[in-house]
């Protein structure tokens, strides 16, 4: 007679090695390697443009309270491990969308991510990749990494591209793991299928239109099943239609994890900085509300002065800088505001 099969105890706290730390955040108490990611970018990533190119990375506020969320840690039972046994701690959230204005820092932030990814999370011939449906749009979190390595203490680890290189999929490799990289690639070319991708950047997924690069976007989105603890991170402006974009589906599902009406499963981990639908956007409080980096990479006279001006501004840079909601297009624009105006209405009755 075979003795029934007994389930092991979930462990308390994750093994010393994977070095994840206690933490706060939120109104919750979980396990995170967020503490490992900062430090690695305060120490190995640099700015790449402007008064502070060079200069060591100091993560904001808001950054280091998303990275501590981005990489926390659970214990799943269904991992079967090498030794026949089951059960190990992985990364939450393999899939994230974050959304932020202009000029918040987004693009470096995700460049120092994919660098963690490739040189310190532990995966052996570890695939990264930037995707986008352009050239132009997939070199910009790329070009950051490059200009990071380049610049800072990490080109004494990776083999990366020289300034002004236009080969068509440029690579950063790790000198001593040359089958661990991050690779730009877009939607032109041959098939993208057979990647075993570790982690994945679509940079302004706003602007991927559902029906564009439709092999590439499903070739990043399903090259990760062997891969313990994938990432995909969408980073991105809010874009004005975002209902005719690859974006639109995450936001909607993410806006309902936040309300509470999704369950947080771990399926989608999601971040959204906006103005309140009916803010007075002229109000600097509400600029800081849609800002995160507000005050330091975007300050309040910057905006003032837009205002000052008295120069009229495009609906699509308004979203963009964080001072409006939404935009909508002007056949619908009668009856989304009265929609508007109706829940205000409820609201205050």
């Amino acid at each position: 007679m075979t003795a029934p099969a007994t389930l092991r105890r979930p462990p308390t706290k994750p093994p010393v090695s994977l070095g994840a730390e206690r933490c706060r955040s939120s109104g919750r108490t979980f396990w995170s390697t967020g503490g490992r990611v900062i430090r690695f970018v305060e120490t190995f990533c640099v700015f790449t443009n402007g008064r502070w190119t060079g200069q060591p990375m100091k993560l904001l506020p808001w950054q280091i309270r998303l990275i501590w969320e981005l990489f926390e840690v659970i214990y799943d039972p269904s991992i079967a491990l090498d030794d026949g046994k089951f059960g190990a701690w992985r990364r939450k959230y393999r899939r994230a969308l974050i959304g932020l204005p202009r000029k918040a820092g987004k693009t470096e932030l995700a460049a120092a991510i994919m660098l963690y990814l490739l040189v310190a999370d532990g995966e052996r011939s570890a695939e990264l990749y930037c995707a986008a449906t352009t050239e132009e749009q997939a070199d910009r979190v790329f070009e950051a990494a490059r200009r990071m390595v380049h610049l800072g203490p990490l080109k004494e680890l990776l083999d990366y591209p020289p300034d002004n290189h236009r080969q068509e999929m440029p690579k950063i490799a790790v000198r001593s793991d040359p089958f661990s990289y991050f690779q730009r690639l877009t939607a032109k070319g041959g098939s993208k299928h057979g990647l075993n991708v570790h982690a994945v950047v679509f940079d302004e997924l706003h602007a991927w239109k559902e029906g564009e690069g439709e092999e590439l976007y499903a070739a990043m989105s399903t090259g990760s099943a062997a891969r313990l603890q994938p990432l995909q991170l969408a980073i991105t402006t809010a874009g004005t239609r975002l209902d005719t974009s690859r974006c639109g589906a995450l936001f909607k599902l993410g806006m309902q994890i936040e309300r509470g009406e999704v369950e947080d499963d771990g399926s989608l981990f999601f971040r959204w900085w906006s103005a309140p639908e009916d803010c007075d956007w002229t109000d600097p409080a509400m600029w800081a509300a849609a800002c995160p980096s507000y005050g330091y990479t975007v300050t309040e006279g910057f905006y003032r002065q837009e205002m000052l001006l008295g120069e009229r501004i495009a609906a699509a840079k308004a979203l963009d800088w964080g001072m409006i909601h939404k935009v909508v297009a002007d056949d619908v624009l009668d009856a989304e505001a009265f929609a508007l105006a109706e829940r205000l209405a409820a609201a205050s009755e």
